[in-house]
């Protein structure tokens, strides 16, 4: 596994991840507010969500527990901000493991429990948050599911993270995240393939 360290990808945004890693047939899994996912949008790209609001282009309204895909036909799965929600992640990353190909990859991005921010605040543990992980315990998920994670970064909190209510508030946020060691940050950045 590659870990990014500090250097030319310290500060590497969701969208740069996203977009440096995502190939071939694409499912953006739980885009609802389509921000990220009309961003990301290239010709042929899916979406899956139970809510759907803004996508409309190869939008499918599903579980991403239960998802309605043949076997191996995805080279990609993006799960941005989703596995926190789940009732069950490893349902999840049987699915993915599943409706990918055999090269396929999963780019995952889900808070860091262990980050500065959620230590002091404690915001993390809600109610829409049902499974939080530090980079310990996704590491183990993934590999007992069948996954090999190549890629891990810890990145600093970004806009493309969550819905911006305070403007003043969030860029104090994201100079105090740029000011602390990776494993303090907020957002878990992954990729994983399929283990062999």
């Amino acid at each position: 596994m590659r870990m990014e360290r500090n250097g030319a990808g310290n500060n590497m945004t969701k969208l740069e991840f996203f977009k440096e890693h995502m190939k071939g047939r694409i499912l953006d899994v739980g885009c609802s507010s389509g921000k990220l996912h009309e961003a990301l949008y290239v010709d042929g790209m899916y979406g899956l969500d139970l809510n759907p609001s803004k996508i409309k282009k190869n939008f499918h309204i599903g579980n991403a527990q239960n998802m309605p895909f043949e076997d191996s036909f995805f080279d990609t799965v993006i799960a941005s901000e989703l596995i926190e929600h789940l009732e069950s992640p490893r349902k999840f990353i049987k699915e993915c493991k599943r409706i990918l190909k055999s090269d396929g990859i999963l780019l995952i991005a889900t808070p860091n429990v262990d980050s500065f921010y959620n230590t002091i605040t404690g915001k993390y543990h809600h109610e829409w948050h049902k499974h939080l992980f530090d980079m310990n315990s996704i590491t183990i998920m993934l590999k007992e599911e069948g996954f090999r994670i190549t890629f891990m970064k810890i990145a600093e909190f970004d806009e493309m993270q969550t819905y911006i209510r305070n403007k003043t508030l969030f860029k104090i946020r994201a100079i105090i995240c740029k000011m602390l060691p990776e494993s303090l940050r907020e957002d878990m950045l992954i990729v994983c393939k399929k283990a062999v």
